[in-house]
């Protein structure tokens, strides 16, 4: 896909080719080394000035990627560009078009990476479902010369100037991540974490929002690692590939400010429950916490698209109404429509009646 700034970095390469003016053969093998170095310098300065972000989605959450991408921009400066892949776990080609229709291109370019089927012999659910443990693919599948990635889930807004996010020093920890608000210790979320000889209170993080360190990935192919630990077989596997990164890299990431990831319950008593929590740990920093997040997590299933009396479907909506599903509500009809399929399968005579 090409745009402006694409060709911005091929326009200062000419400049470069013609400022340079072969005089003997020596010269021009300087020359052809030098503007090798030169564009290789370019790129990587590009590329350092680009931020990568990454989802995954299946066809359930084309329109949540939509408004997820342009809360991302909303809040981002002018000047700055992004790189956006999602990993296509099955969206329509329609779909593929709303999306594209919903990003302003000038700004950001978008690439859709086919990854349905790639995984095989992970035990799936209505919850865990293939999509989600694409995310592991990440690493392999981006370019070679990307060293660092955004992931964030579909059902996520962006509420702040990614960029902050993407220029915290990440050391040489394997990725950036927030504690989960609810299971919080390793001991909560880990069935069997004394086998891995793991402190049972060490903080465990929610894979929602992750900054990838692409390179340290790689090298120690941690992908194979988390997925063959996936596939054994386990008692009790509490939380899919968010259990599996956090056994086997516990001590390998680093804290976030948890305004990153403003992990939001629907429920008034799950939520004050959240906020008890966040008590608990960051004191009267909590309530900014909670009414100033960075970005907002809609943790549960019943998420702003398919929960009518939603406290935060108001602000979905505003963002909702950037893409090309403006005016889109779920409405009564939608809840009916959603609900039908449940009730023929408790009573089957009444699908004989139709």
């Amino acid at each position: 896909m090409e745009n402006r700034w694409v060709n911005l970095g091929n326009m200062r390469q000419n400049t470069i080719c013609k400022a340079v003016l072969p005089l003997n053969s020596l010269c021009r093998l300087f020359q052809e080394t030098l503007l090798k170095v030169l564009k290789v310098m370019i790129h990587n300065h590009d590329n350092e000035n680009i931020i990568t972000v990454v989802f995954v989605a299946d066809n359930n959450y084309a329109m949540p990627v939509a408004v997820t991408a342009c809360s991302i921009l909303k809040h981002l400066p002018p000047d700055q560009k992004l790189n956006l892949y999602i990993l296509d776990a099955g969206i329509t080609s329609k779909n593929i078009e709303k999306i594209i229709k919903s990003i302003d291109l000038s700004r950001c370019e978008v690439n859709f990476i086919s990854t349905k089927a790639q995984l095989t012999e992970i035990p799936l659910s209505d919850h865990f479902t293939e999509a989600i443990f694409h995310r592991l693919l990440i690493p392999q599948l981006l370019p070679q010369d990307l060293h660092k990635a955004i992931y964030l889930d579909c059902d996520l807004l962006v509420l702040k100037d990614l960029s902050m996010l993407w220029n915290i020093d990440m050391g040489d920890n394997y990725f950036l991540a927030v504690q989960d608000f609810t299971i919080r210790t390793i001991s909560k979320g880990v069935k069997d974490y004394q086998l891995f000889e793991i402190p049972p209170d060490h903080s465990y993080f929610n894979s929602g929002v992750l900054v990838f360190n692409l390179d340290k990935w790689r090298e120690s192919d941690i992908a194979t690692s988390v997925i063959d630990y996936l596939r054994k077989p386990r008692e009790v596997q509490l939380f899919g590939n968010q259990e599996a990164m956090n056994t086997l890299l516990w001590n390998k990431w680093q804290e976030l400010d948890p305004k990153w990831n403003r992990q939001f319950k629907t429920g008034l008593e799950e939520e004050q429950e959240n906020i008890d929590a966040l008590t608990e740990r960051y004191g009267d920093y909590s309530e900014d916490i909670a009414k100033n997040p960075y970005i907002i997590h809609f943790i549960q299933d019943t998420k702003p698209w398919q929960y009518y009396r939603h406290p935060m479907k108001k602000l979905f909506y505003e963002y909702l109404d950037m893409t090309a599903w403006s005016g889109w509500r779920y409405d009564v009809w939608k809840v009916l429509l959603r609900k039908l399929p449940r009730i023929f399968a408790k009573n089957p005579q009444s699908k004989k009646n139709i």
